[in-house]
């Protein structure tokens, strides 16, 4: 299996994660972040934000990891997607000082998983 397939499944596995968490169990998969709601519509839209669009996403990676002429996109979507959460949530939390013990874990998390992405794409794409 190519490289650049079997990094799109990881990642679709990943993103499929936390779909499924966030589907299930909306308040469990984000209260430790500091996202709650108080009533039901609240925990509609957490279900449809980080479940109902990260579910699309793994559909779109499956569909990359298909096709090798599009294992570049799915890896660029991958890199950008998960450097847009990390530099986002290290700036937002710096600005108003509301660090949490998982926001460092998490930034660092994507801000890595975005530079192998990243490698992975350039690689895809040669």
């Amino acid at each position: 299996m190519k490289l650049s397939r079997a990094m799109l499944f990881f990642n679709a596995a990943v993103f499929f994660g936390v779909a499924v968490w966030c589907l299930v169990d909306p308040h469990g998969a984000l209260s430790p972040v500091g996202v709650v709601t108080s009533r039901p519509h609240g925990a509609t839209e957490l279900r449809a934000m980080y479940g109902g669009l990260e579910i699309g996403v793994t559909a779109y990676l499956l569909a990359c990891a298909r096709r090798p002429a599009w294992h570049s996109a799915g890896l660029l979507l991958c890199a950008l997607a998960l450097l847009g959460l990390g530099l986002t949530r290290t700036v937002a939390a710096l600005a108003t000082g509301t660090f949490n013990e998982l926001h460092p874990l998490l930034a660092a998390t994507e801000v890595g998983g975005a530079v192998v992405n990243f490698w992975g794409y350039r690689r895809a794409s040669r």
